[in-house]
């Protein structure tokens, strides 16, 4: 990777983590003012702050490289040594793992939520296989946890810019990606599934479905917001392995892998949207800052009108 590349790769990657972490941390303050309580409003909670403190490590990664690589002499013999000789490294690689971790421990209660919902005796069918299919969607999610942790996906982009070679074989990292597409796809499914079977529990009358429990309905709309957050996921990881397939470890690659933060704050505000209403509350704060600018630039008018009144 040539030194302009090399510059304007890091300034990318300063400039979107740093937008990234501010918008992480926007939604850490509007979790914590609503002051809720519970274990989803916790595992949220857990999921933005780690996702913020990837934001901010990319940010540190671009400020560390912005440099040639070129005048980087250093070499490390495994990506670890390199990732541990490092903080900023260290914390993007653990923050990247324990996100998924948090995302599927929020799958696993909105799942168990849906367990305790009332089904009807003449549909105990469906509540047999929305039972199996939660068992499936645990399953899955805990097989993609374990390539996460394990993989070479996140690790491979990491040792290459520590390190300034190829430390992780090609193949490792391409295999990796597409197993983890394709258990993120088939979680997806099968949430769209469970999805699907408890709609199907409504009753089609809207004299009755007006009665029947704002509970489950608020369970329906988490386990939507939970196949958003995976068909998000499923996308970018499609896109990654296409671009892994025609250029791993060039600069078109790492041009792309600039913009994981992004994913990793739209990914925040979706789950944040399982406790808070977010565009209501970022509505909120835009309107609150036009206020206050509009107030600022008032008084600033004022004053400057008193003192050319003055001077007169």
């Amino acid at each position: 990777m040539d030194s302009v590349n090399n510059h304007i790769i890091f300034i990318l990657f300063i400039c979107i983590g740093t937008v990234s972490a501010i918008v992480e941390f926007i939604l850490i303050c509007f979790l914590l003012c609503n002051k809720k309580k519970g274990v989803i409003f916790i595992l949220v909670v857990a999921l933005v702050a780690t996702n913020c403190i990837h934001a901010i490590s990319f940010c540190f990664i671009g400020i560390a490289n912005f440099v040639p690589l070129a005048k980087h002499e250093t070499n490390f013999t495994t990506s670890q040594i390199c990732i541990l000789s490092k903080p900023y490294f260290l914390f993007a690689i653990i923050s990247a793992k324990q996100s998924p971790m948090i995302s599927c421990s929020i799958a696993v209660v909105q799942l168990q939520n849906a367990c305790s919902i009332k089904w009807e005796r003449r549909k105990l069918l469906s509540k047999c296989l929305a039972y199996v299919i939660f068992l499936l969607i645990i399953c899955v999610d805990g097989s993609s946890i374990f390539y996460n942790l394990n993989g070479n996906f996140g690790k491979g982009k990491i040792s290459t810019i520590c390190s300034h070679r190829e430390i992780v074989p090609h193949i490792a990292v391409l295999c990796d990606t597409i197993t983890i597409l394709l258990f993120s796809t088939l979680s997806m499914l099968l949430h769209i599934s469970a999805v699907l079977i408890i709609r199907s529990k409504f009753s089609n009358s809207p004299a009755i479905r007006q009665i029947q429990s704002n509970r489950q309905k608020a369970i329906l709309r988490r386990l939507k917001i939970l196949v958003a957050a995976q068909l998000l996921h499923s996308c970018i990881f499609v896109f990654c392995t296409f671009v892994e397939v025609l250029s791993f470890a060039t600069p078109t690659m790492f041009y792309v892998w600039c913009f994981f933060p992004f994913f990793k704050a739209g990914n925040s505000i979706v789950y944040a949207n399982i406790v808070i209403p977010v565009i209501h509350k970022f509505k909120e704060l835009y309107y609150n800052l036009r206020k206050l600018l509009n107030n600022l630039y008032n008084s600033l008018f004022h004053c400057a009108h008193k003192v050319s009144a003055t001077e007169c």
